[in-house]
């Protein structure tokens, strides 16, 4: 039992990495067999995890219905366990899902009401920051856009000496390379050098 519960943890921490690497078949393959473990276990919380992480990867790569397939499962199983801190990254997920469908304006308010919560981690917050961000950006609300950015940039400076617990660390990471990447490509649209 506890090999394959750490198993399980580390295939996850490998989708992480392959995430961050822009990786996306790899992450899902290993999200998906860190869920069958996890699932096997009878663990929803990692099951939700393993879940949201698969919506994150099928966000990435555009595929609107499967995200919100695996979005709505973490979701059901965050709800089972009473697990309402990590809801808000079901919810990140659902406004990511609402911007790639086009519906901005339902994203950018998904967005603000979950940016007013106290409640956010680290990564759940940059995640709102920066995508409030894009969906200024997507309707061409660049001064909003730019000022998101920067509040992002300025967030991940004041939490960056605050991070000590390594799981979060490296999905903070992976949120801060995507932040920046998104930035430096908002300014050269804008035709500003970097």
């Amino acid at each position: 039992l506890g090999i394959r519960f750490e198993r399980q943890i580390w295939l996850g921490n490998i989708g992480n990495i392959e995430e961050s690497e822009q990786n996306y078949a790899a992450a899902e393959h290993h999200y998906a067999e860190a869920l069958e473990i996890s699932d096997q276990l009878n663990s929803p919380s990692w099951s939700a995890t393993w879940l949201n992480n698969l919506a994150a990867v099928s966000i990435e790569r555009g595929e609107w219905d499967r995200a919100e397939q695996y979005n709505n499962r973490a979701v059901a199983l965050k709800q089972q366990i009473g697990d309402n801190a990590a809801r808000a990254y079901s919810t990140v997920n659902s406004a990511r899902i609402a911007l790639g469908r086009g519906n901005y304006r339902d994203a950018q308010r998904v967005f603000q009401n979950l940016g007013t919560a106290n409640s956010l981690d680290a990564t759940a917050a940059l995640d709102v920051r920066a995508g409030l961000a894009e969906a200024y950006r997507l309707e061409t609300r660049y001064r909003l856009a730019e000022n998101e950015f920067r509040n992002a940039i300025g967030l991940m400076a004041r939490q960056q000496a605050t991070l000590l617990d390594e799981q979060h660390r490296l999905t903070w990471f992976a949120s801060v390379i995507r932040i920046y990447q998104d930035y430096v490509d908002f300014l050269m649209e804008r035709g500003r050098v970097v």
